[in-house]
């Protein structure tokens, strides 16, 4: 990795890396040498990566920032425990806040992600999600709506109970309802998803914290035109249009049998061992 980085640095001027890795730190061993070869060798990028609340301290943030890492994403998802549960990542609220705590401590922004949608959701699990999102000191806050993507647990829950939407695969992003729920019409939810992102970044100081931000013209242009999109309500997201996605099959999209052997699973053991030990 660190070589890759080191040639797209000197080779083509990058200066920004994204890690889409959705558990970057799984692995504490992996990410401090990680972190010690980039400062070795002065591999001068800045990154960002994607963080688990229960995979995550002081020694990594220390190492990540050392190493260039400037904002870390951490999937929260929700603030209600029959959700988490639900969804199947039962980590307490206060390990996240933590989180945030340990993040700021070494300088590394925080975007906060959520899920609205998923099954179980009701008004007030909405309104508690939105709650804990503003009480945590997040940096940018950022919301989709569950999507059932083929071969995930959610999608066989949803279309062995006949709560598929369809299976439009063009369609299948994060800002489609897909999955019908008892308690929430798609657009309730849509019209809580509009209401969630005013709500919280149209208080004065999220306003001031992101124009604190501003770095470049370009964007400040784009903080003007996001502002303008909360206000008058626009859509924030928009699925791509895929048209190739049409001619696929559901086993289209799994490169790997559900059930694979010599995959290992990540189980929650496995998390507290691997990073804490």
């Amino acid at each position: 990795m660190v070589e890759q980085i080191t040639l797209l640095r000197r080779r083509y001027g990058i200066r920004q890396i994204q890690f889409y890795d959705d558990t970057f730190t799984v692995a504490k061993k992996n990410v401090l040498e990680f972190c010690r070869l980039m400062v070795e060798q002065r591999v001068d990028v800045t990154w960002t990566a994607y963080v688990r609340g229960d995979c995550f301290n002081h020694e990594m943030a220390a190492a990540m920032k050392r190493a260039g890492c400037h904002q870390v994403l951490i999937g929260i998802e929700t603030a209600d425990p029959g959700i988490m549960r639900n969804i199947g990542k039962p980590i307490d609220t206060a390990r996240y806040a933590e989180t945030v705590t340990i993040a700021h401590a070494h300088g590394i922004e925080v975007r906060g992600s959520f899920i609205i949608g998923n099954v179980g959701e009701t008004h007030d699990t909405m309104r508690r999600t939105l709650a804990f999102a503003k009480d945590l000191d997040l940096d940018l806050f950022q919301l989709s709506i569950s999507a059932p993507y083929p071969g995930t647990q959610l999608y066989r829950y949803a279309a062995t109970q006949g709560l598929l939407v369809h299976r439009n695969w063009s369609e299948y992003g994060q800002g489609k309802v897909l999955v019908r729920l008892p308690d929430l019409t798609p657009d309730e939810i849509y019209a809580f998803e509009r209401y969630a992102f005013r709500s919280f970044y149209l208080r004065p100081r999220m306003v001031l914290r992101q124009f604190r931000r501003v770095t470049s013209a370009r964007h400040l242009r784009d903080l003007f035109m996001g502002l303008g999109a909360l206000v008058v309500g626009a859509a924030l997201y928009r699925n791509p249009k895929w048209d190739c996605w049409k001619r696929l099959r559901e086993s289209d999209f799994q490169d790997l049998p559900i059930a694979a052997p010599d995959v290992p699973r990540l189980t929650y053991a496995l998390r507290q061992e691997t990073v804490f030990s």
